[in-house]
């Protein structure tokens, strides 16, 4: 788990071109007091580029985390927070705690005593951003360790979550209570006024009032669509009418237009690349076997065309409509045995640069259980040390059950991940008795420790037979193992 693959995931994007929405930053103004800001509107709306342009415009001190469906285990949600502080510069203080086996039957105390801790650090004012928080707080786990999260920050210190969605069950009471102010789609979308602002701003073309206006009627103020609109202008230029109906449908439409326009190369070089989460721009030219894919990305970012620079050295994402959109149209122009020949060249660059989770997302997506195999084995260590069992459990939990039963490793790891969180079911009822002593009483349910003992008893037969090993330990390993009890 080496390598600067973390960096993108706790990097504030860099985005140039960006008018100030100044109405909106006096309404985060206002709401300095709260503890929280909910911020949410549909995807293509703006949200990430407003906040990342009021921390620039206000000059905030701030800690940028974007999160993702792998904060699910709170492990690795804590895990990157940590970094995300020591990115701050504050590398030189006592590092975070890491939620380890430990603590995993008290993540609330964890959670309030690491909060306390992380915001000693922090000097007001300063704002903790966790964007793109939809798919990461379908989690009641990171629900809760949010909520208590903002329960806990003090005065001068502000989170400001960022999602597609309305806050979760879990969250809303919080509104209720004025702990946390909110920032919708309502207020997001463009005025006509700000429209008819970013097109002139941003064209070099005399657009009339009646395009404008009918403009902003079929996007709806949706930032994504004018952002597509001028693209289209720069080639066509500005059109007479405006036939689509739905944002989606703009989207759709224009970015078909664009990429349609494209010379093959760079259109080629976008539907490969769409297949990564993240790209590395020392890696873009490795990864799609294009000598100008480093000038292409940067070019697209400085033109804000759905793509984010984060980081040094920069990593590059597609913004996640542009990256669905580029996905569906790799499908239909790449077979499937291409598709999944790029994706494995890939993942194989993104694993020697130590970026293990998005190489793992492509082996499972290639369904290559021998290489998602060969990646567990060699960062399982790791991971365990930083407490995060459930990623690791997560990638060995795919694979089928011929890849588990072939490697005594595997399932190794997988009874230590299983080990932590669930204690009660490691004791087997149904031999429990008061005239029994403990040690018979008391069984490993199969589910969790039988992993653990299978891979030990399969290693201690394998090593014995390459040492010339006494088999009777080994014979008697595996006895035992055929008594245990069934789940």
């Amino acid at each position: 788990m080496r390598g600067p693959a973390p960096s993108a995931k706790v990097t504030r994007p860099v985005i140039s071109g960006v008018f100030p929405r100044e109405k909106l930053f006096y309404s985060l103004d206002s709401m300095r007091d709260y503890p929280a800001v909910w911020v949410s509107g549909p995807a293509g709306a703006g949200k990430t580029t407003l906040i990342a342009s009021y921390l620039g415009y206000r000059k905030l001190p701030h800690l940028w985390y974007q999160a993702d469906k792998t904060d699910a285990d709170p492990a690795s949600f804590f895990y990157y927070l940590g970094l995300a502080l020591g990115k701050s510069g504050k590398r030189s203080q006592k590092p975070l705690p890491l939620f380890t086996a430990e603590y995993l039957g008290g993540l609330s105390a964890f959670t309030a005593g690491y909060f306390e801790d992380l915001f000693r650090r922090l000097k007001p004012p300063h704002i903790l951003v966790f964007d793109n928080c939809q798919e990461a707080l379908e989690s009641p786990a990171l629900q809760e360790i949010i909520a208590k999260a903002i329960l806990l920050t003090p005065p001068g210190i502000q989170c400001i979550l960022i999602s597609r969605y309305e806050p979760p069950p879990r969250l809303v009471y919080l509104l209720a209570n004025r702990k946390m102010g909110s920032i919708g789609w309502e207020e997001i979308k463009f005025s006509l006024g700000e429209s008819e602002t970013f097109i002139n701003a941003c064209s070099k073309q005399k657009i009339s009032m009646d395009i404008l206006q009918e403009l902003h009627e079929k996007t709806r103020g949706w930032a994504a669509g004018l952002v597509l609109f001028l693209e289209e202008m720069k080639t066509e230029g500005a059109p007479g009418s405006l036939a689509s109906v739905r944002p989606e449908r703009i989207f759709e439409y224009f970015a078909g237009e664009i990429l349609g326009k494209m010379d093959v190369t760079t259109r080629d070089f976008l539907l490969k690349a769409s297949f990564l989460p993240r790209i590395p721009a020392r890696l873009a030219e490795k990864l799609t076997g294009l000598e100008a894919a480093g000038k292409i990305l940067s070019g697209l970012s400085r033109s804000n065309y759905f793509i984010e620079r984060r980081g040094t050295p920069p990593v590059y994402q597609f913004h996640p409509l542009f990256r669905e959109f580029l996905n569906a149209k790799a499908g239909e122009t790449y077979s499937k045995e291409e598709i999944t020949a790029v994706k494995k060249a890939e993942a194989v660059l993104l694993e020697e640069d130590g970026h293990a989770e998005d190489a793992a997302g492509l082996w499972t997506q290639c369904e290559d259980w021998p290489a998602l195999s060969a990646l567990v084995l060699k960062n399982a260590g790791a991971l365990l040390n930083q407490g995060r069992t459930q990623t690791l459990e997560r990638w060995i939990s795919v694979l089928p059950e011929n890849a588990l039963e072939g490697s005594p490793w595997l399932l190794y790891w997988l009874g230590l991940c299983r080990m932590g969180f669930n204690p009660a079911q490691a004791i087997w009822p149904g031999h429990c008795s008061p005239g029994r002593s403990s040690q018979t009483a008391i069984y490993m349910n199969g589910t969790i420790f039988r992993p653990l003992v299978a891979g030990l008893t399969a290693f201690i037969r394998s090593w014995g037979q390459k040492r010339a090993f006494n088999s009777r330990l080994a014979g008697e390993s595996v006895k035992s193992m055929q008594r245990w009890p069934q789940a």
